[in-house]
């Protein structure tokens, strides 16, 4: 007897499917904000808490239909006594990638980081759904 994986999903996909991890990468450090994903009636916003950055350690990108939001923070803290130096320093990064849907208007997207919260906002647009037609043929 053999045991067989079922994979229970729908075979039509939901909104939240578009905006599944394509890839995670953490390296040196254990960071990985999460990310809250909302649907609105005119678009899709995506919140993550991530306090203690500056606007310029952030970067959020578009490549097609692909968002990458990351970042990269480098802290060094140094302190010269007489006797000793103490020197420490931290890096930190992170970076998360959602698939979008088709119905995104790209050149709308913004991006605020406000008070240790990321917030990026895509307005949808109206996709063109192609309308059945006869064709007679002469």
């Amino acid at each position: 007897m053999s045991l067989v994986k079922f994979n229970s999903r729908s075979l039509m996909p939901s909104w939240s499917d578009f905006f599944s991890d394509d890839k995670f990468f953490n390296s040196n450090s254990q960071f990985a904000p999460a990310a809250n994903i909302e649907e609105l009636d005119n678009s899709f916003e995506v919140r993550m808490a991530i306090p203690g950055m500056d606007k310029k350690d952030i970067n959020v990108e578009l490549d097609g239909n692909i968002l990458t939001i990351s970042s990269n923070k480098e802290t060094t803290e140094e302190d010269k006594q007489k006797n000793y130096m103490r020197k420490e320093y931290s890096y930190s990064s992170f970076a998360r990638s959602f698939t979008l849907p088709e119905n995104i208007k790209v050149e709308a997207i913004n991006a605020v980081y406000e008070n240790g919260e990321l917030v990026v906002n895509m307005p949808k647009q109206k996709v063109s759904v192609s309308k059945s037609k006869l064709i007679e043929v002469a």
